[in-house]
């Protein structure tokens, strides 16, 4: 089982968390994963630096459920059996590598990648992807409130957060690149509704790509700049750095996958399926 807190002394006195070390140790504003069993426990903080604490036996499951929620970390502290053994599960999902340095490990990333890809309803976003070699896994979620944790599909929707409609890509880059992945994103969405997403009204469906690596942002800026040039309106897509993702509830992922009749009429009916698609090409 999981928890995660936001990192204030406030909120762990509320939830009666207990370290083993001094919390000053954790940067304020920055996210607490408590994983947990009867018997071990291991933290993990959303932040250049991962700390661990706790025993083996959970860090096979840890792993699984950072992958799920893409975190990933510059740095790793922690007792040597211990991070050896998380990064023994770990290197398995995201097929990076570790050296240590100076005490700690420095992550070195392979060929996996991720991107975060806001553009309306989630379950029309992911559809096209899912065809293309490379794309190793599709999640829908919710990025961009720093104020609340986990939220639900209801209060996404409802308009009580400021949260968008996302998708995850991971993808491998040997096999797909960004650029292609971005060229999707321009054709599946009007990059010049500032209002939402077709039928989907609301800041919630309103469009936005997440990224820290600059070549993503450069080339995101300059695909933008050719589209406002070719069909003279102003692209209202946000250039964002990158945030916390939370996955959404299980019946939302594979959606085009579990429900291919379903998904058809969620096109038709959103005004998806024979739109203009908007792109730099003749």
């Amino acid at each position: 089982m999981y928890k995660i807190y936001k990192n204030t002394l406030e909120l762990n006195k509320e939830n009666n968390i207990i370290f083993d070390f001094e919390i000053n140790e954790f940067s304020n504003k920055k996210f607490i994963f408590k994983f947990y069993d009867e018997k071990y426990s291991l933290f993990v903080i959303k932040d250049d630096v991962l700390y661990l604490l706790g025993d083996k036996n959970l860090t096979s499951y840890a792993s699984l459920i950072l992958s799920e929620y893409n975190l990933k970390f510059d740095y790793i502290f922690g007792d040597d059996d211990l991070v050896i053994s998380f990064l023994d599960e770990y290197i398995k999902i995201f097929k990076g590598t570790y050296e240590k340095e100076e005490g700690l490990f420095l992550y070195k990333e392979g060929n996996v990648k991720t991107i975060l890809l806001a553009g309306g309803c989630f379950w029309c976003m992911a559809h096209p992807y899912y065809e293309y070699d490379g794309v190793l896994k599709v999640l829908s979620g919710f990025v961009g409130d720093d104020d609340i944790i986990n939220p639900t599909y209801e209060e996404v929707k409802k308009g009580k957060t400021k949260f968008r409609e996302t998708i995850l890509l991971r993808y491998d880059e040997s096999i797909i690149s960004f650029k292609d992945l971005l060229k999707i994103y321009f054709t599946n969405i009007d990059p010049f509704d500032s209002e939402g997403q077709f039928i989907d009204r609301g800041f919630n469906y309103t469009t936005a790509i997440f990224s820290n690596d600059k070549n993503v942002k450069k080339y995101a800026i300059d695909y933008i700049k050719k589209l406002e040039d070719k069909y003279n309106k102003k692209v209202v897509v946000k250039i964002l750095n990158e945030k916390i993702f939370y996955k959404a509830e299980e019946y939302h992922q594979d959606y085009a996958i579990k429900n291919p009749e379903k998904i058809v009429c969620e096109l038709k009916e959103s005004g998806r399926l024979n739109k203009k698609g908007y792109n730099i090409d003749d």
